[in-house]
């Protein structure tokens, strides 16, 4: 062999071996360069996993607004059968209350004439049993001889001597269910002299006894 030749083998030799560095250095660089490729499976779980979650909240809200709607709807139907049950009692004690007002008539003109004992006891009863009757339905009556006048609860059909703004005679028993007034008390109001009436004084007798 030559010394040409081999000087031509060793020339081609280094440039082989230079090119592999080149290209393991090359090889080197991208591979730090590129980033491992995202799993696809990973990706499509997790996706998963928030859609599900959203639709979970998504119902959750749909529940609890569905359970206040209820609840809500059974308090509105509770309310309208208690008042339309009011309503309904309300519309019986006025149908009952003119009676009431024809025995407190019949009393007071009995303890005018003077009849008998056991007649008048008789009547008393019965005026009993219909007081008695509208207390167990819930009706008060509405309190007003002696008080001081209140619109809300009295109807002042006149003014004479007596104390000022002061209910000094009941002209017809005033009801009420509750807070709720069914008919005022109507009533004589003093103007404000410091005597009261002949017809107050009687009456305020006959509350004591």
């Amino acid at each position: 062999m030559t010394q040409d030749s081999e000087t031509d083998h060793t020339i081609v030799d280094r440039r082989a071996s230079s090119n592999m560095d080149a290209t393991s250095e090359s090889a080197g660089v991208n591979s730090e360069d590129v980033s491992p490729e995202e799993d696809p499976v990973e990706n499509s779980t997790s996706e998963l996993l928030d859609d599900l979650r959203e639709k979970s909240e998504k119902f959750e809200n749909n529940w609890k607004r569905a359970v206040a709607d209820l609840q809500n709807y059974k308090k509105r139907v509770e309310s309208e059968r208690s008042l339309q049950a009011q309503a309904a009692q309300i519309a019986l004690v006025i149908n009952l209350l003119p009676i009431c007002d024809d025995f407190d008539r019949a009393m007071e003109a009995v303890k005018n004439e003077g009849a008998d004992q056991s007649w008048f006891e008789g009547f008393e009863a019965i005026q009993r049993k219909l007081n008695g009757l509208l207390e167990a339905m819930g009706i008060m009556e509405i309190s007003a001889l002696g008080e001081p006048f209140d619109p809300e609860f009295h109807e002042a059909l006149a003014r004479q001597d007596g104390p000022e703004n002061i209910c000094i005679e009941v002209i017809q028993r005033g009801f009420k269910l509750g807070d709720r007034v069914i008919r005022p008390v109507q009533v004589i109001v003093g103007e404000g002299s410091s005597t009261p009436s002949a017809e107050h004084e009687k009456n305020t007798k006959i509350e004591e006894n």
